[in-house]
């Protein structure tokens, strides 16, 4: 009885002929490299949400009085502005905060200093000794993350 030939297999082909391995195994780095070069990344995409920040501290005020005599003068004032597209405030103890959200063909500068004047309008309709504040936002500048801790230590201990 003979034994019929072992069939010769897709990897065998290889084994016979290696200068063509290694010619085909180059083909696949070159072009891999080449693919990786010439592709775009687009997970971490660079959009900056021009956002602008209006803060005012009323010192001693309740969160209504702060509400109804600072934040809703402002916001109202604050929604004619070029390019809003979205207003969101926060009213607190002795303080408010209002986010403009612009939208992305808005230079940042030019509202920014729009809304100054607007604020700057408005001295006459706000409590007294109130200066609002007017800042741009950067999204680099906010943390990636924030830690609180608790104990049972004093500050002074924690200080050392």
């Amino acid at each position: 009885m003979s034994n019929p030939a072992p069939k010769a297999g897709f990897s065998s082909l290889f084994v016979k002929r290696p200068v063509l391995a290694v010619v085909l195994n180059l083909l696949i780095i070159i072009a891999g490299a080449a693919a990786y070069l010439g592709v775009d990344i687009r997970e971490m995409p660079n959009v900056d949400q021009p956002v602008l920040s209006v803060r005012t501290t009323y010192e001693n005020a309740a969160p209504e009085t702060v509400d109804t005599e600072v934040t809703a003068v402002l916001e109202d004032a604050l929604s004619a502005l070029e390019g809003v597209e979205a207003i969101s405030s926060q009213s607190s103890f002795g303080s408010s905060r209002i986010t403009l959200e612009l939208s992305s063909s808005v230079d940042v500068n030019t509202a920014s200093n729009e809304a100054r004047e607007i604020v700057a309008g408005l001295s006459r309709q706000l409590p007294d000794d109130l200066e609002p504040e007017v800042s741009k936002n950067d999204a680099d500048a906010d943390p990636i993350i924030r830690v609180a801790l608790y104990g049972t230590a004093s500050l002074e201990d924690l200080s050392r």
